[in-house]
């Protein structure tokens, strides 16, 4: 039987020492990432602010929209179709009002999937439709929108509309709710959209 002598030198741990330079080229690794990782956190910061000043400006220029709107009705026989619009820009106003608000009172994580929705949502409207409000559930796998038309067959037409944008893209709709109110040609709307894979959200 042979015995070996686990004892020799050979059959020793090795301790690694790195070298200075290597050492050194380590922690400036380091320090370039820390840098780049600013930069990119800095970006998004700026990024934020810049949708929140687009929102400011958009009101800005429904209520010059309006105060000219008023100022026509003020001098004319009054036009339905001028009061529908008007009604539509004070709706608008008040839904980017609100949302803007919201925007501002959440943390930075929720602000992303939040401007995302806002831009898609602006970028996807028809006109005589508008929104009043919208709400997002389980991050946003589940989206209920809330809003009015002129006439019912607009309804189907801006979900149509919505569907063609990248954020709804492969997400089921759904009409929960569509009635029109009494003394009023207006139709109010509420739509559920969700993952396909998904059921709807209670």
């Amino acid at each position: 039987m042979q015995q070996i002598n686990l004892y020799q030198q050979q059959f020793k741990p090795k301790k690694v020492i790195f070298p200075a330079k290597q050492m050194l080229l380590l922690a400036l690794i380091s320090v370039v990432l820390l840098i780049v990782f600013s930069i990119l956190l800095s970006q998004k910061l700026q990024h934020r602010t810049v949708s929140l000043d687009d929102q400011t400006q958009q009101i800005k220029e429904l209520s010059q929209q309006q105060v000219s709107l008023q100022s026509q009705i003020s001098t004319r026989v009054l036009n339905p179709i001028l009061v529908a619009e008007l009604k539509n820009i004070q709706q608008q106003q008040q839904d980017n009002q609100s949302l803007l608000k919201h925007l501002s009172n959440r943390s930075f994580g929720n602000r992303a999937g939040f401007s995302s929705i806002l831009t898609t949502l602006s970028e996807h409207r028809i006109d005589n439709a508008w929104l009043s409000q919208f709400s997002l559930l389980q991050g946003g796998e589940f989206i209920t929108l809330y809003g009015s038309a002129l006439t019912s067959e607009l309804v189907p037409q801006y979900i149509d509309n919505l569907a063609t944008s990248d954020y709804f893209h492969g997400k089921n709709f759904s009409v929960f709710k569509l009635e029109q109110p009494e003394d009023t040609t207006i139709y109010n709307f509420q739509l559920h959209a969700y993952n396909a894979e998904k059921e709807v959200a209670p």
